[in-house]
């Protein structure tokens, strides 16, 4: 297997073990920052679970081949310039995201849309993909998409770019690249949540 289908492949099954783990924190997040609460959502054992993985079949059909694409342009982006030997590895990191983010931006994008709209208005994926192609047609599942950009561009740059900062020089081992992740995006999430406030609500 190829360089560039092994870091697809890992890319698209740790997207989908990562999503299927935090999906219902996802929901909760956009519940909160589209209506500033989280009531309406089922009791335990009254329907909880699948209330707060409403929408995820979007989530499963786009997100492997979204991770695929946005990791498998990192790595070819980030040998690029670490072959160039002009850049540090913090700004090759930082570099190689902003191309990954925009390369696989298209599947995103109507990911989030339909994902959104499913968290917002409490239907389900296929309700929400009538309901978005009723109102706007194929344009309206790239609804916020300069949004989208405007979130995920500063977000996974910082979020590489301290990765790879911090991962320099260090012994590799799943501790370290946990820590560091942990790290990076912590910070890079504290700093660009306000973005992420404006993108769920117009995406949603």
């Amino acid at each position: 297997m190829s360089c560039a289908a092994t870091e697809f492949s890992s890319g698209a099954l740790a997207g989908l073990t990562v999503d299927a783990m935090l999906y219902p924190l996802d929901n909760l997040k956009t519940l909160y920052q589209t209506r500033g609460t989280a009531n309406g959502l089922p009791r335990p054992g009254n329907g909880l679970l699948r209330a707060l993985y409403r929408g995820y079949p979007a989530v499963a059909v786009a997100g492997a081949p979204g991770n695929g694409v946005f990791y498998m342009s990192y790595g070819m982006a980030q040998d690029t310039l670490r072959r160039n030997g002009r850049v540090s590895d913090g700004v090759a990191g930082w570099a190689a995201s902003a191309a990954a983010t925009i390369a696989s931006s298209s599947i995103y994008c109507p990911m989030e849309v339909v994902k959104a709209t499913c968290f917002a208005n409490h239907c389900t994926t296929a309700q929400a993909v009538r309901q978005i192609y009723a109102v706007a047609g194929l344009a309206g599942f790239f609804r916020g998409w300069s949004a989208s950009l405007a979130t995920w561009l500063p977000y996974l740059s910082l979020y590489f770019g301290m990765f790879e900062s911090f991962r320099h020089g260090r012994q590799p081992s799943w501790t370290v690249d946990l820590g560091c992740g942990l790290a990076a995006g912590s910070v890079s999430a504290c700093v660009t949540y306000p973005l992420d406030v404006v993108k769920s609500r117009v995406q949603s």
